[in-house]
């Protein structure tokens, strides 16, 4: 009886616990919570992936503005982007909570290629003169809090996250006068960058020939004027040209394109007479702008004039051509346009568009070595050799200071044909070799002696004058 209770007992124990559900939610909390758990962890490491991704993208977004902005295609401007870009990351500058970011060598480029084509298709920049563009590629990589390689073998327990950008810098110039002039110290054999170093190195005050001087054109039709990228141009005097009122203008509203420039084709007269009121001349199109406050001359402007008729003569000159700026007048009361400088004359006659800023300004004294007369009454032309022709050109006033008559009064240079020689009117002319002659500089014929008028009041001669 004993045995067959006992198995009763522990039937019915058995029996219990088979149809006892307390506690039955156990195993599936269990296996479970590791569910929830790793879940956690995942969504914990997308929020940082998320946050990592989006620091890192603001992060080349920054770099890549900084760099663009020191791409003024200059000498060394994409050494100094690099170097933009390497601060602003090594310092943090864009506020990011990450470290250790790796940061690519910066890309230049040139040009783009369409919106829907990757960057990196575009055309690299060769050198700092075409760098347009700069493309900034950084990643950094971040330990996962989820154990990753527990369900793969071999699989890395962190996230790499990267950013890209790319940014180019543009520089819009206003209230300019629309004109270009290229390099004049670029040679052939120059680089874009020593040739624009060149250009940095050059002192102030030199003289350069505009393209147009001489109807001289850098290609066919083309004279060194631009068309205004943006700006309503229009005046209150003058032509309605946009080119003439920009240049006339003295604070034009137009502006222009640093990267890019649409030249205007055109030998347009009336923007030459635009760009002159720049310098106190009215004619043309604007001859009735000079009482017209928005056409003011420059602030300093030095010009050789021949007083008009009349009392008030002084303040309407006639204006002596520069290149012969000696034009004889019946009472020998005649001017002379500042001259072209040394450097830009040989023989007398312009023959380099690059000046050097230095003017025989005071009179050039000469021996005579040698004197040839050809032709007959006012054919006649004398030929003398001098030493050397330097400050001597075309219309300069000439005397003999040995024996005054021998060159009549009011003779003026013909011609300078070579480094040693000069032609002269030959009728009257007497000189002989070994005379010391004269030639009236810069200062001598704007100042003449007994001679009066707005123009000969100057007090010392003009800056860089050799005397």
């Amino acid at each position: 009886m004993k045995a067959s209770q006992t198995f009763r007992c522990l039937g019915r124990v058995a029996t219990s616990f088979w149809y006892d559900t307390s506690g039955i939610i156990l195993p599936y909390v269990t296996v479970l919570l590791v569910v929830i758990v790793g879940m956690a962890l995942l969504a914990l490491d997308g929020g940082r992936a998320y946050s990592l991704q989006t620091q890192l993208q603001n992060i080349a977004d920054a770099a890549a503005l900084a760099g663009a902005a020191e791409l003024n295609r200059a000498p060394g401007a994409r050494q100094r982007a690099t170097n933009a870009i390497n601060n602003l990351v090594s310092n943090r500058l864009a506020g990011m909570d990450v470290t250790n970011v790796s940061l690519s060598t910066p890309v230049y480029y040139e040009t783009l290629p369409q919106a829907n084509t990757y960057f990196s298709s575009g055309t690299v920049s060769p050198d700092d003169g075409h760098a347009r563009f700069v493309a900034v590629t950084l990643t950094h990589t971040m330990n996962t809090i989820f154990p990753v390689s527990f369900l793969s073998s071999g699989a890395a327990n962190s996230y790499t996250a990267g950013g890209q950008a790319v940014a180019g810098s543009d520089v819009v110039a206003c209230q300019y006068t629309p004109m270009f002039i290229c390099n004049p110290y670029e040679t052939n054999s120059m680089t874009y960058d020593q040739a624009t170093a060149a250009l940095q190195s050059a002192g102030t005050g030199t003289m350069v020939a505009l393209q147009g001087a001489g109807n001289a054109q850098y290609s066919p039709g083309n004279f060194g004027w631009i068309q205004p990228a943006s700006g309503s141009v229009s005046g209150t005097c003058g032509t309605g040209q946009v080119e003439a009122q920009a240049a006339a203008l003295s604070r034009p509203p137009a502006c222009f394109r640093n990267t890019a420039i649409n030249t205007k084709p055109g030998n347009m007269t009336v923007a030459t007479d635009g760009l002159n009121t720049r310098f106190d001349l009215y004619r043309g199109a604007f001859s009735q702008c000079n009482t017209d406050a928005n056409y003011p001359p420059a602030p300093n402007v030095r010009k050789g004039m021949i007083p008009g008729n009349g009392n008030n003569g002084a303040c309407n000159p006639n204006y002596p051509n520069p290149q012969s700026p000696y034009p004889p007048t019946a009472d020998g009361n005649q001017a002379m346009g500042f001259p072209l400088d040394n450097n830009m004359l040989t023989n007398g006659s312009p023959n380099n568009n690059n000046g050097n800023g230095q003017w025989t300004c005071g009179d050039i004294t000469a021996s005579v070595t040698g004197v040839i007369t050809s032709g007959n009454g006012n054919n006649a032309t004398v030929t003398l050799t001098v030493g050397s022709t330097t400050g001597i050109f075309n219309g300069i006033r000439i005397t003999d200071q040995t024996v005054s008559s021998r060159i009549p009064a009011d003779t003026f240079v013909r011609s300078v044909p070579s480094s040693t020689t000069v032609t002269i009117p030959g009728q009257g002319v007497s000189v002989q070799s070994g005379d010391s002659i004269k030639l009236n500089g810069y200062w001598s014929t704007e100042h003449p002696p007994g001679t009066s008028g707005a123009i000969r009041d100057r007090q010392q001669l003009p800056e860089r004058c050799i005397v």
